[in-house]
């Protein structure tokens, strides 16, 4: 593979976004070439099913975790967020059990949960380290949680913020609870 070797980094990097949740080719490209290895392994380290945390068998492997995706599955609904946060997600989310971990996505998370993630914001090892956060598909109950949670004391290395669908609540600015409307 010496021509591969010669192609810039930032190339490979490029190409592997691509295979990103191809994990099979991703863990055979990174058998074959320390290159190759040393820019894939970080991405055989993304969980896309937080409650993973909570298997014994993968908490020495948490160090090296550098994504976290929490995406509300189909068999979560009729759950309550923050009970199901607090029981696979709030007891991994340190600098110290998940050191190197730089993304963080959510998706699909509703008031209960959000509301949770925001009582654990304040606390500096938290999020400390995280460089990327993505909203999709959140919902919030006032825009003082979505400005708590992004807050520079909360998030003080975030470089890239995504934003997608982001819902939050202002019943005191409801213009469908006045009176006064279509008089």
């Amino acid at each position: 593979m010496p021509h591969l070797v010669r192609l810039p980094i930032k190339l490979f990097t490029q190409i592997l976004a691509f295979l990103r949740n191809d994990r099979p080719t991703l863990r055979s490209l990174s058998l074959s070439t320390r290159t190759l290895h040393a820019l894939t392994y970080p991405l055989l380290f993304t969980v896309r099913d937080f409650r993973a945390l909570s298997h014994t068998h993968l908490r020495p492997f948490l160090i090296h975790l550098s994504e976290l995706r929490v995406f509300w599955r189909p068999d979560m609904y009729g759950d309550r967020d923050a009970h199901v946060f607090a029981s696979y997600l709030a007891p991994h989310l340190s600098t110290k059990s998940i050191p190197r971990l730089h993304t963080l996505a959510l998706h699909g998370i509703g008031t209960d949960g959000m509301a949770y993630l925001n009582t654990l914001a304040p606390t500096p090892s938290a999020f400390s380290a995280l460089t990327t956060l993505s909203l999709t598909s959140t919902y919030h109950r006032h825009m003082h949680d979505v400005q708590s949670l992004l807050s520079p004391t909360t998030l003080p290395h975030l470089a890239h913020l995504h934003l997608h669908a982001v819902t939050w609540f202002m019943p005191d600015h409801n213009d469908c609870d006045r009176d006064d409307v279509g008089a």
